[in-house]
């Protein structure tokens, strides 16, 4: 006997005798042997594999994420512009993006120059401000020559949402303009999402690739950071064939800017996704469902009917013809219709309505529903997406009003970070290096490289209760001025040196603002006897006066 045996067998005769096991009642759902359903064998409910949930059990959150999006991508794509051509409510989702993002006027520029003692540089922050809004305009800012910056910012922001992600090449010649710098918007189909090889691949005409690899056409090094775009020379589906050019142009990525949020996709993909990704089913089916009820609606509007044949087509009409003279030669009954004009059937023949009753008073409530769970994927409120104002109030409203908001701002600065900005560092060095700017130095652009773009603001639904309240938090030094004219989208020092040229000319043309308006002279009363006294004309007309 060994150790091991001799131990086991010290340790079963030190058990105690255990109490014979009690009959435990049967669970519903478990084997015959009694054991318990699979789910209860889970520490967690959602891991559970019966039918309850079985429509999550899917393996695609078992893949990786480029992996997850290749097989997807094209799919989703094309189907959210579909939707964005074709669907009301992503239409008007689109134009609540454009007109919140980026609004009527677009990114307001203001540079903060400061000279070595502190103070700004006025000059220098007007001259760059001066040529850069000359760049903005259209036929400079764009390679085609054909959007203005703020156009182009809108095409973008739009092309964000429905596609997923922005394509933006930055062209470099003095072809395009003074200062030798254009940007142009791509369609996101030119990279080539089937292009995927692994690291140390090999690239039909490149030869092979050492320590990177490609996703969806994105060229990547160990850490994921792009190093090239894999590229169409044309659209893949044009129905305008470039004839002699190799399939794919490799353009480094520090001449393109790619964006896609990555706050809602998986850590370490390639590729972004369109933003109805969640919604995209559910608001085909609704715009399915809506058309349904439509044509219901024109047919039951129409009051339509059907003729019933008699058994035997030799049977005769009124006037003794047969069926078969008031049939075309496609054996349908000729008929006319006319306004206000009824008809006298042949003998034998029937007429049976359709009378179709739907929509019906629920089709309300279900769209409505329906709409809520699109604006909840999107992250915008029901009420404004849907323009259903119907049963709102001042406070929901404004709480409504807040969280969209939130979510507009959020889109502003990732813009601004990711897009905006890296425009405007790629225009600054071309034009400093060009000498386009002013009498800058050319060698200065780490000095001249504070930018602050500012987005566009919202008027408050009660201006007067939320200016009261701001003026309430000044009184109690909890903010600053600074600070109520950043939300406003205002730069303070600007806003100082406005008001100041604005007190100057006052000033100087003897206009004083705000001063009450110098009281009409009383009219002089009457001399009377002291000891008389004022009748109730008298009484009247002073107190008139």
């Amino acid at each position: 006997m060994g150790f091991r045996d001799w131990f086991t067998g010290l340790r079963r005769e030190a058990a105690p005798a255990r109490a014979p096991a009690r009959a435990e009642p049967a669970l519903r759902g478990s084997t015959s042997l009694g054991a318990p359903p699979n789910r209860a064998l889970r520490s967690f409910m959602a891991a559970s594999n019966d039918r309850l949930v079985a429509d999550l059990m899917s393996i695609a959150g078992l893949v990786s994420g480029n992996s997850e999006i290749r097989s997807s991508l094209r799919t989703m794509r094309m189907r959210s512009r579909q939707l964005a051509n074709d669907n009301e409510y992503a239409k008007r989702f689109f134009q609540l993006l454009r007109n919140n993002v980026v609004g009527a006027k677009g990114f307001d520029l203001q540079m903060k120059i400061y000279k070595p003692r502190g103070q700004l540089d006025v000059a220098a922050n007007n001259t760059i401000e001066e040529a850069h809004a000359a760049f903005s305009k259209i036929g400079v800012f764009s390679a085609c020559g054909t959007m203005s910056r703020r156009a182009f910012d809108r095409a973008a922001v739009t092309q964000w949402a429905r596609d997923g992600e922005v394509l933006i090449e930055v062209l470099y010649g003095q072809r395009f303009n003074k200062y030798g710098i254009a940007f142009s918007l791509l369609d996101p189909d030119l990279i080539d999402e089937t292009l995927n090889i692994g690291s140390n691949g090999a690239m039909p005409g490149y030869g092979r690739i050492q320590g990177v690899e490609i996703r969806m056409g994105v060229e990547r090094d160990q850490y994921g950071r792009p190093l090239a775009y894999w590229m169409h020379n044309s659209h893949p589906n044009d129905d305008v064939v470039n004839v002699g050019f190799q399939q794919h142009r490799r353009v480094p990525a520090d001449r393109i800017i790619h964006r896609f949020l990555r706050d809602e996709q998986r850590a370490g993909t390639s590729r972004g996704v369109p933003w109805l990704f969640v919604a995209m089913r559910r608001l085909a089916m609704l715009g399915g469902y809506e058309e349904a009820a439509l044509v219901n609606a024109r047919q039951g509007a129409s009051k339509m009917g059907f003729y019933t044949q008699p058994g035997d087509d030799a049977a005769l009409v009124a006037d003794g013809s047969k069926v078969s003279d008031v049939k075309d030669q496609n054996g349908n009954l000729i008929t006319e219709a006319e306004p206000g004009v009824f008809g006298v059937l042949p003998k034998g023949w029937g007429f049976e309505t359709y009378d179709p009753t739907y929509p019906s008073d629920a089709m309300d409530g279900f769209v409505k529903s329906m709409l809520r769970a699109f604006a909840a994927g999107v992250g915008i409120n029901y009420n404004v997406l849907a323009s259903d104002l119907e049963n709102v109030n001042y406070s929901s409203l404004r709480q409504g009003a807040l969280e969209d908001r939130d979510t507009y701002e959020s889109i502003q600065h990732t813009y601004i970070d990711e897009v905006a900005t890296p425009m405007f560092e790629a225009w600054l060095r071309m034009a400093l290096d060009l000498g386009q700017i002013g009498r800058l130095p050319m060698d200065g652009f780490d000095r001249f490289n504070k930018p602050v773009l500012i987005p566009r603001t919202w008027r408050w639904v009660d201006p007067l209760k939320e200016v009261s309240g701001k003026e309430k938090e000044l009184q109690l030094g909890i903010t600053t001025r600074t600070r109520l004219c950043a939300e406003q989208g205002i730069d303070f020092e600007q806003l100082v040196d406005e008001r100041k040229r604005e007190e100057d000319i006052l000033r100087a043309a003897g206009i004083t603002l705000g001063a009450p308006a110098p009281a009409a002279p009383a009219a002089p009363a009457a001399a009377q006897n002291p000891a008389e006294p004022a009748d109730d004309d008298d009484e009247d007309e002073v107190a008139d006066a």
